[in-house]
């Protein structure tokens, strides 16, 4: 989730924040359309889909046309780039990124909106734990599907509060650097996990390890399509949480 200044009083219609759900596809034609459908079902009074093809050989934009969203075709570049694209064309306060495989609770989006206007952080964590337990449930393929990991954002966000020692664990289980997934659930050698973790260990004062990571995240950063930097683009402060924080 990304946001913007809020200019509302509270008073008016805009208490309800428009937001942009962006759903970002690479061959997904099989399931976009369930997806397309329950977007079409959410109950939220103000809020635009954009679909973003990244390079699909499908026929992912002929199915998408069928339907009242804006349609972003793009080279193939990968999920990260395709997400900044989608934020970058973005009209709402609030973007919220869905796969193309998912089926959105009606609701979704209310749930969302409340929480955002209450700063209610904590109920925001308990949600991404919830998304953790369940992602860990899930069947996965290896090499790992193209599903953001829910363990990206939870890192993210927990550093942004700092709630730096949760976070490093929440990381070194993603990197596979402890025993808590198997390994087809495991993101070994990923940048934005490299990123967190590195930034946890210089925060927690483990200098060596930071080292360590740092050294890693540099061989990762090398190859990447975007530049990266923070852990997780739903994050919003990532140059200064450490001057906003202190340390953990």
């Amino acid at each position: 989730m990304r946001t913007r200044p809020n200019q509302s009083d509270g008073t008016t219609p805009r208490a309800w924040p428009r937001i942009s759900v962006v759903v970002c596809s690479y061959n997904g034609a099989r399931t976009i359309r369930d997806t397309l459908d329950g977007l079409g079902r959410v109950d939220y009074p103000d809020f635009e889909v954009i679909v973003v093809d990244d390079g699909s050989t499908d026929h992912v934009s002929a199915i998408v046309a069928d339907y009242p969203v804006r349609l972003i075709r793009t080279e193939n570049r990968g999920l990260s780039s395709a997400r900044n694209t989608g934020c970058e064309a973005a009209t709402g306060e609030i973007v919220a990124y869905v796969d193309d495989d998912a089926w959105p609770d009606p609701h979704w989006l209310r749930y969302l909106a409340i929480a955002y206007r209450k700063g209610d952080v904590e109920t925001a964590f308990a949600r991404l734990r919830k998304s953790v337990e369940l992602d860990d449930n899930l069947p996965y393929d290896e090499p790992w599907a193209w599903m953001q990991p829910p363990r990206h954002a939870l890192g993210a966000l927990l550093l942004e509060q700092g709630h730096v020692v949760e976070a490093a664990q929440v990381y070194r289980a993603d990197l596979g650097l402890d025993e808590t997934l198997v390994r087809p659930s495991q993101h070994m050698g990923n940048v934005w996990s490299l990123h967190g973790y590195a930034e946890c260990c210089r925060r927690l004062g483990h200098g060596d390890e930071a080292a360590a990571m740092e050294l890693h995240l540099a061989q990762a950063q090398a190859v990447a399509d975007i530049p990266i930097h923070a852990s997780c683009f739903c994050r919003q402060v990532p140059e200064n949480c450490e001057e906003l924080h202190g340390s953990a």
